[in-house]
């Protein structure tokens, strides 16, 4: 169909310059023609489908009509990026270069000979102590973060899951046991899985997740019930042990890329995965250890771009196409914070084609952008609402509130969070400079370091100034790549030592924080994240008096540290408590403090 084109267009006739910029533009206007279009459908179709869905469900609140807005926006954009990708593709020329000359993504193994060296002897010793230093600080892990909580609902789709689904009977006497047995994973069976998929393939009850993680997560927990929080912690931190793992080893192959010293790389490895960033990750039943992996993978990917860029290779092959489209897929499918990466290290191909004349290859890595969305949307039927509704909504708010009021806390966070969790931040950038510094002295072409580093530094930066809750979380998985400031190649002797020398301090003066002791607890994230008040309570010592819960906000908080044989009821107000119970009882709700945030609050209720 591409030749159609071009014969209609009298482009044959022309020179392959004068092609590829025709095309490029006629590409780009079509695309432009849609997106117009689009934006000005979209309002009018979305509110005739809703005016139509009130007239026969009149009881439909604002709160669900904004929801199904986001659902309508988002599967309109994504379905116009079909269109879009279709008209690219009639221009895109796909190489038929012998495969042997022709580069291809593809993973190369660590050893290549069967005689273990003692280099792989060490990575394998580096690999066993931060497995085991995880293992540790796993097994250290004492309460559920509130996200988590609300995860493992999700995740096992539960009737009775935190805010959603059905609520617990008001004034039925339930035992402790009863109630982990209804919010934790309560079906071990194959078939409740495949169920639970199908549902979480539609619509996972919450805009702001994306799916991967939680499929991956329900096929983990198969066969597995339990109303344990210790058990279920062990069992989720197996999975992200297991997404470790395969981040080590994509690690790996980034830093070969990009330095052929070994001692760089195994002081490289030891900063990226021993901090307490990556380590609180790995403890964390939230899919940003999943995204921390994904995102090591895309950087490989885009590394191998970049190279190949530079050397002027052909790569648009039909299998770059769908491997390239296949990894897109899946960071698209991790987090929609990884579209904003994605979108960075794309401009920066997209400019170093564009700036060679590759045209061609421009459209090209546009149509694996856009084939890895439509994957995407064929894997989770609602993604894209997250743009428009809920996290998304409040982020593209947030943009226009006191930009620059919001630019300078977003940098003083940064450099805390960085400097607190890695080391301090001006240093790493100083690093960074160095090093390009010597490669353009040196006049060398393997800088590539310090572009993933400032892109991942920009990454981080982006996030915290639209994120409204400016948390560590939301840019911890990008660290690893942080860590590439440190690579400093020179072939003087003597500046090398000192180059040695200074990765090791950091690197030392990174392990203090991470190294098993009592003294790192605090240092470690989500390995406590429930309320104080809430663990040393008395109500969860005392088993004679029954238990009264006033406000979901207490669920996350109280549920998962019930003892088995405690009396527990549900109720409005503390009248219809009293009503309920006819001896005394602790009544359990959250109250504002002076700062408007939620408190939560015990109470003894004594009857005589």
């Amino acid at each position: 169909m591409g030749e159609y084109y071009r014969k209609i267009l009298g482009t044959d006739k022309m020179t392959n310059t004068k092609k590829r910029i025709i095309l490029t533009v006629l590409s780009v206007i079509s695309f432009l023609i849609a997106i117009a279009f689009l934006c000005a459908c979209t309002d009018l179709i979305a509110v005739r489908i809703l005016d139509v869905l009130k007239t026969f469900k009149p009881n439909l609140t604002i709160a669900k009509l904004a929801k199904l807005k986001g659902v309508l926006y988002g599967n309109i954009i994504l379905f116009t990026v079909f269109g879009a990708l279709f008209i690219l593709l009639n221009f895109v020329k796909f190489s038929n270069v012998d495969k042997e000359n022709t580069p291809t993504f593809t993973v190369h193994p660590v050893c290549e000979n069967r005689k273990m060296s003692r280099y792989t002897l060490v990575l394998l010793m580096l690999f066993l102590t931060i497995s085991g230093i995880r293992f540790y600080w796993l097994n250290q892990k004492q309460t559920f973060h509130i996200d988590e909580m609300y995860g493992i609902s999700i995740v096992t789709q539960n009737e009775y899951g935190l805010w959603s689904g059905k609520d617990f009977e008001k004034g039925r006497l339930y035992t402790g046991k009863e109630i982990k047995d209804a919010i934790f994973f309560d079906d071990a069976s194959i078939k409740d899985t495949v169920r639970d998929l199908l549902h979480l393939w539609v619509y996972n009850k919450d805009t702001a997740y994306n799916n991967l993680f939680i499929y991956l997560s329900r096929i983990w927990f198969t066969g597995f019930k339990s109303s344990d929080f210790k058990t279920t912690f062990i069992r989720a931190g197996l999975l992200n042990f297991i997404f470790f793992c395969i981040a080590f080893y994509f690690f790996y192959l980034l830093i070969s890329e990009l330095t052929d010293n070994k001692l760089t790389k195994v002081l490289l490895i030891t900063f990226a995965f021993l901090n307490p960033t990556t380590i609180g990750l790995s403890v964390f039943m939230r899919s940003y250890a999943l995204q921390e992996t994904v995102l090591i993978l895309f950087t490989y990917l885009f590394v191998f771009y970049y190279k190949n860029i530079k050397s002027d290779r052909e790569i648009t092959t039909k299998t770059n196409f769908i491997r390239t489209s296949i990894v897109c897929a899946v960071l698209f499918s991790t987090d929609y914070f990884s579209v904003l990466y994605l979108g960075i290290l794309g401009l920066v191909l997209l400019y170093l084609s564009i700036r060679k004349k590759e045209y061609n290859l421009s459209l090209f890595l546009l149509c694996t952008v856009f084939t890895g969305l439509l994957l995407t949307k064929c894997f989770y039927l609602n993604y894209g609402t997250g743009f428009f509704a809920g996290r998304g909504a409040e982020a593209f708010s947030e943009i226009g509130n006191s930009a620059l009021k919001n630019f300078t806390y977003t940098i003083l966070k940064l450099n805390d969070f960085v400097s607190e969790n890695m080391f301090n931040l001006i240093v790493m950038i100083i690093f960074a400079a160095a090093g390009r510094f010597l490669c353009i002295r040196n006049k060398t072409e393997n800088a590539t370091h310090t572009v993933i580093f400032a892109c991942s530094l920009l990454f981080c930066f982006l996030v915290l100034y639209i994120s409204p809750l400016k948390a560590l979380r939301y840019v911890a998985p990008v660290f690893p790549l942080l860590s590439f400031s440190l690579i400093i190649d020179t072939n003087k002797k003597g500046l090398r030592y000192a180059v040695y020398a200074l990765q090791l301090c950091v690197v030392l003066l990174t392990l203090k924080n991470v190294f098993p002791s009592q003294q790192n607890f605090t240092k470690i994230r989500h390995l406590n994240d429930a309320d104080e008040a809430v663990l040393n309570a008395e109500f969860l010592k005392d088993e004679e008096n029954p238990i009264v819960i006033s406000h979901d906000c207490v669920y996350p908080s109280v549920l998962p540290y019930l003892k088995d044989n405690q009396s527990v009821y549900f109720s409005d107000t503390e009248e219809q408590a009293e009503e309920i119970c006819t001896g005394s009882f602790w009544y359990l709700t959250h109250v504002k403090d002076e700062n408007g945030f939620r408190v939560f609050k015990e109470e003894l209720i004594e009857k005589r």
